[in-house]
């Protein structure tokens, strides 16, 4: 009985030590960034200074912002940024 209990808590410890173990997913932080509005087949794409990702945005229309430098405002998902605002940029 007492050979089976020590089984079993060195497997629940093993259990738990190597659930801590792996890539932390990353945090949902909200960022702005200022570029240029492009389209790429069916995605929108976003190009600043240093980089280039994916943006969409589930209420805000962002075709009128096509070939134009403009901010925006919100977070990543995966390597999608969800766009909350967008203004026009200042230079």
């Amino acid at each position: 009985m007492i050979k089976r209990l020590v089984i079993i808590s060195i497997f629940f410890v093993a259990v738990l030590f190597f659930s801590a173990c792996g890539t932390p997913r990353p945090q949902r932080t909200s960022f702005s960034y200022t570029g240029t509005v492009s389209q790429s087949g069916l995605s929108l794409i976003i190009t600043t200074d240093n980089d280039a990702f994916k943006i969409r945005s589930t209420f805000l229309d962002l075709t009128p912002y096509l070939n134009k430098k403009v901010q925006i405002h919100g977070q990543f998902s995966q390597d999608v940024f969800f766009v909350d605002d967008v203004k026009p940029a200042v230079n």
